[in-house]
């Protein structure tokens, strides 16, 4: 079923989409958020496909051809969670040094004596 196929392959071109900006240095939540919008668009289409087309309609070569697809779909996934986990973690490193920083600089102003127990 090449309309399946197709919107498979859509799917994991989002993926991949979504992966590039993920792995930027300074990732983009817009782009991020087209790209799973279109993730969601191609989701839906298949959807569509849902109870009309029985896997016996496929021949074997078709089969095949989806299960890869589907498996670069997950292993796509897995990948992208694993992305979103390493930013999440340098995130918050980055969070908790600008939050000791600026601790620091307001006892700085405060204090005679400064207080550099943040760090």
């Amino acid at each position: 079923m090449k309309p399946i196929q197709r919107h498979i392959r859509m799917l994991n071109l989002a993926s991949i989409g979504i992966l590039q900006e993920l792995e930027k240095e300074s990732p983009s939540i817009e782009v991020i958020k087209e790209k799973m919008d279109r993730r969601d668009r191609s989701v839906s289409e298949l959807n569509q496909f849902t109870g009309v087309v029985n896997a016996s309609d496929f021949s074997d070569k078709d089969r095949m051809q989806m299960k890869s697809l589907f498996d670069e779909f997950a292993v796509l996934n897995s990948q992208i969670e694993d992305a979103l986990s390493m930013n999440l973690d340098r995130n918050r490193e980055s969070l908790s040094s600008a939050t000791k920083t600026r601790k620091a600089e307001q006892s700085y102003q405060v204090l005679e004596e400064p207080d550099i127990s943040y760090f």
